[in-house]
């Protein structure tokens, strides 16, 4: 097949479509955008502007009403050296428009003489005043002009402010004070007055402390207990806190408030008469405004016509864009899948420089996928090679994805750990079989992979032929396979095919045997379990051990099988043991991660427990650390059900991996197996730090009730430091080597000593 489409010439043409697309638009928006800015900030100064000029002119009204009342009582102080000629002043003086209720001629002793406007003479006590019209008769006494701050009048029956002056002699000596006590509802009438004129804003007159001399506020804004503008609803604490700031400050300010999800904006003024301020707060916004309106209007024009031009520009930039889109496809992809065809994926691969960057490439095939296409169909089929494709998303360890044949993928992964791959490819079978469930197919779908790792002398031609060279070597078995490309390859093949071409039979003909390595109490001596093992004893009468053939099991799903099979034999040999020798000797057992993952294993262990009628106590499931650091979130739960069954779990070769402390706090288990290897150590200075590894590990797990188990004793040093140690059990040659069934019975079980105490084997 030819390539008809320059890839790279599609996407340069591509990209400048974008480009110029993009930023005409980008253009005329910022015009558009700064056009508004300038505009809304023009006319937020104005307004600003507007509104202090407002305050300001309201604050300048209530300084002059107070400064002509506190001139109105001066001059009245002048002409007035006793009270009687305050009776007479009175009606001379016009303060009729001061609105002042009662006069007041205060003598040094307290005693007062009050007249009213009407002429009604009247006397008081000082005793009998108000504490804040006291305070200003005192300031007055002292030399100063006074106003008092608002107080509530019971005999007049309404809120007063009283304004004082001192009346001197010929000798400048102060003989006496005046005092004129005004009703602050004029100050409210002021402010009424200037919120007629300004309705934009509410205004309160208060003390430097806060207290209020008049008000007029939007039902919205008031508190009508509120005595105080701290009092207000308005407040939080941190308004508050900002506004006793400016109220000390003696200077104007401005404060934000929301308030019922509104902005609002309040100017304080001093009137500098008496340590008074004009608080006033804008109702209005800027939105409501006539020119903001007509912002609005002008906006909402220049916007029509930007995307009149640009839905010319964007339908055109669309039908452009479809086509060259049209010919990327047909030059890079699997019309029916989607993913890349060989050459693009191809000049991908050559993109990659093997010698900076290690990745692995797997080739996937579907067993007799011709077959399953005469049976369900092309249909059918092709939405089974969609689905894999699809299901590559929830992946992003997946770099590439290519399908190269009828039924062949290409997929280009970052993992180069095999662990990591065997893990990330059943994942992703997993996830393709989810997604199929909802198709009606009858014949399995089962999927054969291999992979190979990059090397520094790779480049797309040698990695390819790598995984294709497995492929072809590969048996396409009855289960999930993946396999890896390396030089033994065509060894292991034929040895592969020997073992799998055998392994069911074998099962059948029970040519698996188990043994057992005895587990000795270290403080006693005595047998207190057993580990099993399993033996391939073939027709030929050779036998191969667990390490040959346990990983191929392992990769092509037959040791679950194995693994079930052999917990039945454990089953049995317990229940048959308990009849025949009266003994409960526990047995532990290794069951590999493809049967403990899976959902039915729990079912499975419990129906054979069931059958055969066993103690579930006198079972060990034994997991490898190793896997198990792999798989821990999966095998909480696992655990979890094998103890709700009655079981008991072991963390087999505890220390071989680097994640053994976090297993250990993450699973819980009940019995420990140290590593052969921290006693096989030959290299004294190895040995004595793995012994001291050993020792804290011990005293870790005896902190959480762990038993311990130490592998590989094989010399009475060994036993003399698990002594030492306070390890629970010891397990190795030193005792003995894994035994056939008979041997074990006949030395552990009919002789009743050896059965109590074990003795170094010869």
């Amino acid at each position: 097949m030819d390539i008809f489409f320059d890839e790279t010439q599609i996407k340069k043409k591509l990209r400048r479509i974008t480009i110029i697309s993009v930023l005409t638009i980008v253009i005329l928006s910022g015009l558009i955008f700064t056009s508004y800015s300038s505009i809304k900030l023009y006319l937020s100064s104005a307004y600003t502007h507007m509104v202090h000029t407002e305050s300001n002119e309201i604050a300048v009204t209530l300084k002059r009403e107070i400064l002509g009342d506190l001139n109105a009582i001066k001059t009245l102080a002048i002409f007035t050296k006793d009270a009687e000629m305050l009776k007479l002043q009175l009606p001379n003086r016009n303060l009729q428009s001061s609105n002042f209720d009662i006069i007041g001629f205060w003598n040094p002793d307290g005693s007062c003489t009050q007249v009213s406007l009407s002429g009604v003479k009247t006397n008081t006590d000082f005793s009998q005043l108000a504490l804040e019209v006291q305070i200003a008769i005192i300031h007055a006494f002292e030399g100063q002009s006074a106003i008092s701050d608002p107080y509530f009048s019971t005999s007049a029956d309404k809120r007063l402010c009283t304004v004082c002056v001192p009346i001197r002699d010929e000798n400048n000596d102060i003989i006496a004070v005046l005092s004129g006590a005004k009703d602050l509802t004029n100050f409210n009438r002021t402010l009424l007055r200037a919120s007629e004129r300004f309705p934009e804003i509410n205004s309160v007159l208060v003390t430097r402390k806060g207290k209020i001399v008049a008000k007029v506020l939007e039902p919205l804004f008031q508190n009508q207990n509120a005595s105080n503008i701290f009092d207000l609803p308005l407040f939080n604490d941190e308004i508050k806190q900002k506004l006793n700031e400016a109220l000390q400050k003696q200077h104007p300010s401005n404060i934000n408030i929301q308030y019922l999800n509104n902005d609002y904006t309040m100017h304080v003024n001093p009137i500098v008469v008496n340590d008074w301020f004009l608080i006033t707060l804008e109702i209005a916004k800027l939105t409501d405004t006539p020119g903001y309106s007509s912002l609005i209007a002008v906006i909402y024009t220049l916007a029509f016509l930007l995307i009149c031009g640009l839905i010319s520009a964007i339908v055109s930039y669309i039908y452009i864009r479809r086509g060259y889109n049209k010919q990327l496809e047909l030059a890079s992809f699997d019309l029916l899948t989607g993913a890349y065809n060989i050459f693009k994926f191809k000049k991908e691969l050559s993109n990659i420089s093997f010698k900076e960057k290690e990745v692995t490439l797997i080739a996937l095939n579907i067993r007799d996928f011709h077959y399953l296409n005469e049976i369900a169909g092309t249909e059918v089929c092709n939405e089974i090679l969609k689905t894999i494709v699809v299901s590559t998303k929830n992946f992003k360890e997946i770099i590439y994805k290519c399908r190269t044949r009828v039924d062949q993928f290409y997929l280009l992964i970052t993992p180069t750990d095999p662990i990591a791959i065997n893990k990330l490819f059943f994942e992703f079978i997993h996830t393709i079989e989810n997604n199929l469930s909802n198709f009606s197919i009858q014949l399995p779908i089962v999927f054969y992979a291999s992979y190979a790792i990059s090397s520094a002398n790779d480049n797309d031609s040698t990695l390819l032929h790598k995984v294709d060279f497995v492929q072809k070597q590969m048996k396409k078995s009855y289960v999930h396979k993946l396999e890896a490309y390396d030089d033994k390859t065509h060894q292991q093949e034929k040895f592969i095919k020997q073992i799998e071409g055998k392994m069911r039979q074998a099962l059948e003909n029970d040519e698996f045997k188990i043994y057992l390595q005895p587990k000795i109490e270290v403080s006693s001596g005595k047998l207190v379990s057993a580990e099993a093992v399993v033996r391939w004893h073939q027709a030929d009468g050779s036998i191969i051990f667990p390490n040959s053939f346990i990983s191929i099991f392992e990769e092509n799903g037959f040791c679950v099988d194995l693994d079930l099979y052999n917990f039945q034999k454990i089953c049995l040999i317990i229940k048959q043991w308990q009849q025949q020798f009266k003994t409960n000797l526990n047995i532990s057992i290794n069951q590999s991660m493809n049967l403990l993952l899976r959902k039915d294993y729990i079912a499975n262990i419990h129906r054979i427990i069931d059958k055969t009628e066993v103690d579930p106590k006198l079972i060990t499931i034994e997991i490898l650390e190793s896997i198990a650091a792999q798989n821990i979130n999966e095998l909480i739960n696992c655990v979890n059900n094998i103890h709700f069954l009655g079981l008991q779990v072991a963390l087999d070769d505890f220390g071989s991996g680097y994640s053994s402390l976090n297993v250990l706090a993450k699973i819980k288990i009940d019995e420990l197996k140290f590593d052969k290897e921290f006693l096989l150590e030959k290299d004294p200075i190895k040995q004595k730090y793995n012994e001291e590894i050993l020792r804290h590990m011990t005293e870790l797990a005896a902190s959480f009730n762990i038993k311990t188990v130490a592998e590989g004793c094989e010399t009475a040093q060994n036993l003399s430091f698990l002594k030492k140690i306070n390890c629970n059990i010891a397990q190795g040659f030193f005792f003995d080597k894994p035994l056939s069934l008979e041997n074990f019975i006949e030395k552990y079980l009919t002789n009743k000593n050896s059965a109590l105490t074990s003795k170094p084997s010869a």
